[in-house]
């Protein structure tokens, strides 16, 4: 039988019946296993045995977790200097293609050590190890450029369980910023959006005052990088890299406060972000984003107000807009698809 199953006939025994149980296994025991596992120092005292067992434990396992900090703090060194990609004496040959079941095999280990006294550390780990598997996807680390599907960990379910690591201590400003920068620093795989990521920040944000904090959190955040100051002297097209990605964050951080708005059912809330805040010089593309936000959550008395009040502002929406424009009008309701 398995321990729990031991465990569930034991519950149904009296105190009397119990006696006699262990006292036929204590008999059943050989001289040398009792000596071994200290059974008489349980059956003594056993309130004292299980104290020691837990200090031990946890010296035990405080000893594991520096060397599992110190084991992945150094293979996120080595592969950021590209050691298991390009030909170097640090790494050797053979060695390199193993960072997959190196990376899969820290994910799993640091799991099983969650709950422990070490829980901020092991978020801290998890969390540069799923910095570096999506800095992978903008730049070149290991031979793969979709590092998440080489570990066999879809990217969208890795970020879930380092934020929900994070959640799990407590839904506060610290945790809600902790899973933000998560998602706007975060490179993305070919398979993944930045709504995808978002979405998964928000089903995590079960009350009105979690979204509410996740809004003030990204206005906050929205004013840091606003006040930025993008570097001087650097080539044109490393400040254009620089000031897209600036904007990139911007615009996320707008997206995220709409859909949190959304969910509230505070559409004007939702729409007046968007057009305060979102970057894009374009007005017909930035009537695209919003019209498809729009769309996204059918919302197709905004959807219309909004079309109409875009062309009297002089804006010549593109064709599928206008289709859908038409579709709206003949059946007073959104079509299934974005045309």
């Amino acid at each position: 039988m398995k321990i729990q199953e031991v465990k569930d006939l034991l519950k149904k025994y009296s105190k009397e019946e119990l006696q006699i149980i262990i006292t036929e296994l204590y008999k059943a025991i050989p001289k040398k296993i009792k000596e071994e596992k200290n059974l008489d120092a349980i059956i003594e005292e056993v309130n004292q045995f299980i104290k020691k067992d837990k200090v031990e434990k946890k010296r035990e396992d405080g000893v594991e977790i520096n060397e599992l900090t110190s084991e992945i703090q150094l293979f996120i060194e080595n592969a950021y200097n590209q050691y298991y990609f390009i030909p170097n004496r640090v790494v050797p040959k053979k060695e390199r293609p193993k960072w997959r079941f190196k990376v899969k095999g820290y994910f799993k280990t640091l799991e099983a050590y969650f709950g422990s006294e070490n829980e901020e550390r092991i978020i801290e780990m998890m969390k540069s190890l799923y910095e570096m598997l999506s800095y992978g996807c903008g730049y070149a680390l290991f031979s793969t450029d979709n590092p998440f599907a080489s570990v066999g960990l879809p990217q969208i379910e890795l970020f879930d369980k380092v934020i929900a690591k994070r959640f799990s201590a407590g839904i506060n400003q610290e945790s809600i910023r902790f899973a933000i920068e998560l998602m706007i620093n975060s490179e993305l795989d070919r398979e993944t959006l930045y709504s995808d990521l978002m979405l998964e920040i928000i089903k995590h944000l079960k009350t009105t005052d979690s979204k509410e904090m996740a809004i003030r959190e990204c206005r906050l955040q929205i004013k840091k990088i606003k006040s930025e100051k993008l570097p001087e002297k650097r080539a044109y097209y490393e400040h254009d890299l620089l000031r897209y990605r600036k904007q990139r964050k911007i615009n996320n951080l707008v997206e995220i406060s709409y859909r949190c708005c959304m969910v509230m059912c505070e559409f004007e809330e939702a729409i007046q972000y968007f057009k305060d805040d979102y970057i894009e010089n374009d007005r017909e593309i930035k009537l695209y984003v919003l019209l498809r936000l729009m769309f996204e959550y059918d919302l197709k008395e905004c959807w219309h107000k909004e079309y109409e009040k875009a062309l009297e502002e002089g804006i010549n929406p593109r064709q599928g807009l206008q289709n859908m424009y038409k579709y709206l009008q003949d059946n007073r309701e959104l079509p299934e698809y974005i045309f």
